[in-house]
């Protein structure tokens, strides 16, 4: 495992699938490099808390967003709007995003547990080879299971606290799990797999611009993708259901089969 090493005449994109994600992930780069740092959110976020309305989950995610990048005092960042938890279905959306001014880009990895951080891996190899840019190197960063294949890493004991204070912005996303915990965790666990006893690193994992984009693949995650919508809206029914009488909805709407 080597060190990331990274300069001033770098230009890094860190693509999220979600607001928030960059955080986890690369929180530390942002920390360090934050003058060389274009960040791109894929999707909308609205799914990322289950019990608050779509609309004001998107505008509460967006905030907190915008937060993290005023403390980091980056406004080189867009928002592609996408809807969360479906983002395989736009296995296109960065072909008309200009990929060839960067140095080093960051993505969420193909076997990171979620279906949208899948796609946006897809996404950019799809639009690397689309606008043929080979010339760049590609990063895979951990979110939510551990890289297989660690190639690069980076200390980041000296800015771990703004780390936490970062990810600490996405206060909606600290319901369901201490994601800032989890990062502190993750990254004192990796530095004592590699026997830096104190100290707090990021890992990543080198990849191939042209690697090939396993369809069968794509298939099966469209389908998940689809089932987990299916999901989502009949555990929403069934919590609504435990407030009002579903079948008097219907009846007044005139649905009676």
């Amino acid at each position: 495992m080597r060190v990331l090493t990274l300069t001033k005449q770098d230009k890094i994109l860190i693509i999220a699938p979600h607001p928030d994600d960059e955080c986890i992930g690369t929180g530390g780069i942002l920390c360090l490099y934050p003058e060389i740092c274009d960040i791109v959110v894929l999707t909308d976020g609205a799914v990322g808390q289950g019990d608050i309305k779509l609309d004001e989950c998107r505008k509460i995610r967006r905030e907190e967003f915008r937060q993290e990048m005023q403390c980091l005092g980056i406004d080189r960042y867009r928002f592609l709007d996408f809807p969360d938890g479906n983002l395989m279905q736009y296995i296109d959306c960065l072909n008309n995003y200009d990929l060839s001014p960067y140095t080093k880009i960051f993505v969420t990895g193909s076997r990171d547990n979620h279906a949208d951080h899948t796609a946006a891996y897809l996404c950019l190899i799809h639009a690397l080879q689309f606008q043929g840019v080979s010339d760049v190197e590609v990063y895979l960063y951990e979110v939510h299971n551990p890289l297989e294949d660690v190639s690069h890493y980076l200390d980041i004991t000296d800015c771990i606290d703004k780390k936490l204070e970062l990810i600490r912005k996405h206060v909606s996303q600290l319901v369901t799990v201490p994601y800032d915990r989890y990062a502190l965790i993750s990254s004192e666990y990796r530095a004592l797999q590699n026997r830096m006893n104190g100290h707090y690193i990021e890992v990543y994992s080198l990849i191939q611009p042209d690697a090939i984009i396993d369809q069968q693949r794509v298939s099966l995650e469209n389908e998940l993708q689809k089932f987990k919508q299916f999901y989502r809206t009949l555990t929403k029914w069934m919590y609504l259901s435990s407030f009002i009488d579903i079948a008097d909805i219907l009846l007044d709407m005139g649905i009676t089969s």
